[in-house]
């Protein structure tokens, strides 16, 4: 083979792991662009109603690095993992490049950043926004007691 073809062939399997890298990353953080954010909230509020639990409706994306540190904090914290499970039906909606969901966000207060929360009631209403740099540690995540405070607070029926 050709060193140009080479080349050529290496830069095209490069290309495709950094398109499946960003993927992966979408999906295991739970943030897909293509999803529909209004009927995935319907449903969690159906959930929600049936459980009686609230809905939490967390916005971000891949693209953001506290989004992925919060999604890695949620999944290796069995504690935080089961309070939040027992008090909300959970629903990532993404905001970002790829896709803006304008229309879902404009039914909703503006967020100062990304993640952002919005806690519903069991009946869809609106009960709170919530900025998420009141469960940060000060450094590059999350803290866990001010997590199981905030899901105690805004997680209580």
């Amino acid at each position: 083979m050709k060193p140009l073809k080479i080349v050529a062939v290496l830069l095209v399997t490069w290309f495709a792991t950094l398109a499946l890298c960003a993927e992966a990353r979408e999906s295991a953080t739970g943030f897909d662009a293509s999803a529909n954010p209004a009927a995935d909230v319907a449903r969690a509020v159906q959930q929600a109603k049936a459980t009686h639990r609230k809905v939490l409706v967390i916005a971000g994306g891949e693209w953001c690095p506290w989004c992925r540190a919060l999604d890695a904090f949620i999944t290796n914290d069995a504690d935080a993992r089961s309070a939040l499970d027992r008090a909300f039906v959970t629903v990532h909606v993404y905001y970002g490049e790829k896709n803006r969901n304008e229309a879902f966000f404009a039914t909703m207060p503006r967020a100062k950043g990304y993640p952002h929360f919005w806690i519903l009631a069991w009946n869809g209403e609106l009960i709170e926004s919530v900025d998420t740099s009141i469960i940060e540690d000060g450094k590059s995540g999350y803290d866990k007691e001010k997590f199981l405070r905030f899901v105690a607070e805004y997680g209580g029926t």
